[in-house]
């Protein structure tokens, strides 16, 4: 859509749900914080647009669930052939909300669901809707029509508890969610005929806070799914999920700072909870919280917390709680847990075969790994944006495997010494590792350790034989970025946060003087200065530091060869012979010989080739990226949450194949990505 077109309909979405960017010093207090729930303005849409046919009828709930209640006796639907709004959508896309007429007096905003192929108002995602507990202060009439209210669902009655969403129009009205004929219903009641009471929903005593029973979520409800987006006029954003069940509460992030909690150390669950989204919990310390196994997600839950002990119940098998700079003393489990377990304070698979989490608020210099440890789990002692004190790590005789970034981070660490017991040293596994002086490994081992150096005979990995020691080169330059954040590399690509687009060049190391952008994620070049927070690619193309990224090189292989898949094409049927000669710039470039004789290089793309890799008999399958835009998103399980993107031939080891997707292993990190856009390198013939 173009730019003109977004701004008339960001005017009608004004006009219509005059509710943008109000200050919430304007609202009444008791709804602070119900926003605006569109990421984009609403559409007008047809049976064309809905990719349906001219007569179709579509089915109208009052709520995204296909046993909510139904208007008109049931019988509530918009017709296809008269154009409508449609406003947003939830549930991935697959419900829509549309704003019909119904007659020359009235609309109905309900829920349709989504024909496949239809067009969607935001490129971005779901809309976002607040889940607050409220209480209303009178009756009043709960309507499908908010702009008069000409049409009754039924009387919502003084002292009724009802879940609350958003606001509309011009905080008239706020749209709830309650019961009626014993079906889930949303609709429109007056605001100021409600109270937010979730405050209630916490029960504070001495240093003991209590969450009650009906609470479903704490924090972001709603999934980060990691295909990333750019509409026709370039903007570009993630793209949002935000699934909801009928009957849920969510309460915003629990802030232990502020004057109300904090005194509070024990902090009290509900068996209703299931999940608790991204810095659920921050700032502040406790000094004990437990998840049951009700709760299934928790992976983000913590932010700039410390926590003495986390008890995971006997029941929970979500995934391991974490968050930015989470500081935890202890991990302790439950008897009985199917999944985890602990020894002395560490979390362990239930077998106690696999180290999973070091728990890094302990002021340790000094650990011990047990005997009967077979795997150091990836991230096992990854800092959390803290500093793990920890000077030396002892490992036992029979450890077989240290996964991706096990010890990253661990910028205290001085000396390690791999068992020859170890099989399986993934490369990453000692990043950012800056104090690292001495790695002991065995023969057949490698370990890439990415530190700037000053050695132009300097290979950035340490080769185990024998059990010979390597010392780390002294010579270093750090390039410090944001947040503490350090680059370790002369090669480089063009990068940043989204992994698409543009970034700026400056004229100079100082100065806001700027030329042409250029593209992220191009070909691998050289820094040859580094000053003033810049670093330059010559020819005065000067970039922001954190617009680096380390281009990692050859990591499972080097590109031995390449064949056209049409060779008749480019041989003229066999007069001519192609050679081979490098990747460049998403081609595979070939030198054109006839009768002995050099004609010309050419260029051909990628999908247009085979590529070959040399022996190495380890039976594995690997490839290359291939995106179809900059960058493809890497995931953490098909169709999930977006830990890294991957720009244009970063070398994979596949891992396992499920559908359209494929689980790999890089140099940044090991995830999904679709199918389609990993290219095999096959074995040389």
């Amino acid at each position: 859509m173009k730019g003109k077109k977004w701004i008339a309909v960001l005017l009608v979405l004004t006009s219509i749900l005059a509710i943008h960017a109000a200050p919430a010093d304007e609202w009444d207090e008791q709804l602070a914080g119900m926003m605006d729930p569109y990421d984009s303005a609403p559409i007008t849409v047809n049976w064309v647009d809905l990719n349906v046919s001219k007569d179709t009828k579509l089915p109208v709930y009052s709520a995204p669930f296909d046993d909510a209640w139904r208007g008109a006796k049931g019988k509530a639907s918009v017709s296809a052939k008269e154009r409508f709004t449609l406003l947003g959508t939830l549930q991935d896309g697959a419900w829509g909300l549309a704003d019909y007429k119904v007659d020359d007096k009235s609309r109905r905003i309900g829920w349709i669901r989504m024909p496949e192929g239809a067009a969607r108002p935001s490129d971005y995602g779901d809309m976002y809707f607040n889940r607050m507990l409220l209480k209303v202060t009178k009756t009043v009439t709960l309507t499908d029509d908010p702009q008069n209210g000409s049409r009754k669902i039924r009387s919502v009655k003084a002292g009724e508890q009802v879940i609350g969403m958003f606001l509309y129009r011009n905080k008239n009205r706020v749209y709830v969610e309650t019961q009626h004929e014993g079906k889930t219903v949303w609709g429109f009641i007056p605001a100021d005929a409600v109270q937010n009471i979730s405050d209630t929903l916490l029960n504070i005593e001495g240093d003991t806070c209590t969450v009650a029973e009906g609470v479903t979520a704490i924090g972001e409800m709603y999934d980060y799914v990691s295909n990333e987006t750019t509409d026709e006029d370039g903007f570009e954003g993630y793209r949002n999920v935000m699934y909801i069940q009928p009957r849920e509460i969510q309460l915003k992030s629990l802030d232990l700072y502020s004057p109300d909690t904090r005194n509070i150390r024990y902090l009290k669950l509900p068996e209703s909870l299931r999940r608790i989204g991204m810095e659920g919990i921050c700032f502040g310390s406790l000094e004990e919280i437990r998840l049951g196994g009700n709760i299934r997600e928790a992976a983000e839950a913590f932010y700039s917390l410390r926590i003495h002990r986390i008890i995971l119940g006997k029941d929970y098998t979500g995934s391991i709680p974490g968050g930015e700079y989470l500081r935890v003393e202890n991990w302790s489990v439950e008897e009985d847990n199917p999944l985890y377990r602990d020894i002395d304070g560490v979390l362990f698979s239930a077998d106690g075969k696999t180290l999973l989490k070091y728990p890094c608020g302990r002021k340790n210099e000094h650990y011990d790994v047990p005997a009967g440890t077979e795997e150091i789990a990836a991230r096992a002692f990854i800092d959390n944006g803290m500093e793990i004190s920890l000077k030396s790590i002892s490992l036992p005789i029979g450890l077989k495997k240290i996964g991706e970034y096990a010890f990253a981070d661990c910028g205290n660490l001085l000396s390690m010494t791999i068992p020859l017991t170890v099989k399986e040293l993934a490369s990453n596994a000692f990043a950012h590792c800056v104090s690292l002086e001495r790695l002991s490994l065995p023969n057949g081992l490698s370990a890439r350790l990415d530190d700037w150096v000053k050695h132009e005979d300097f290979s950035d990995a340490f080769h185990g034989d024998n059990w010979a020691t390597y010392p780390k080169p002294k010579e270093k330059e750090e390039w410090e970025l944001e947040f503490g954040e350090t680059f370790r590399s002369y090669q480089v690509r063009l990068d940043n946060e989204e992994g698409r687009g543009t970034v700026t060049v400056y004229a100079a190391s100082t100065g806001s003087e700027t030329k042409d952008p250029e593209r992220v994620g191009g070909p691998a070049e050289y820094v040859y200065e580094i000053k003033d927070g810049r670093g330059t690619l010559g020819e005065d193309r000067w970039f922001d530091l954190k617009n680096f990224r380390n281009d990692a090189g050859d990591i499972f292989f080097s590109i031995v060869n390449a064949s056209p898949k049409e060779p008749a094409k480019w041989t003229d049927n066999g007069k001519r012979n192609i050679n081979y000669y490098m990747i460049w710039n998403r081609k595979a470039v070939f030198s054109v010989m006839e009768n002995g004789t050099y004609l010309e290089d050419i260029s051909m793309d990628l999908d247009e080739v085979n590529l070959f890799r040399g022996k190495n008999g380890d039976g594995q399958m690997y490839g290359i990226i291939v995106p179809k835009d900059d960058s493809t998103a890497l995931m953490d399980e098909p169709g999930g949450t977006k830990i890294n993107h991957l720009y244009i031939e970063t070398q994979a080891k596949v891992l396992e194949e499920d559908g359209n997707w494929m689980k790999i292993e890089t140099a940044y990190g090991t995830g999904w990505v679709i199918r389609d856009e990993l290219k095999i390198v096959e074995e040389e013939p």
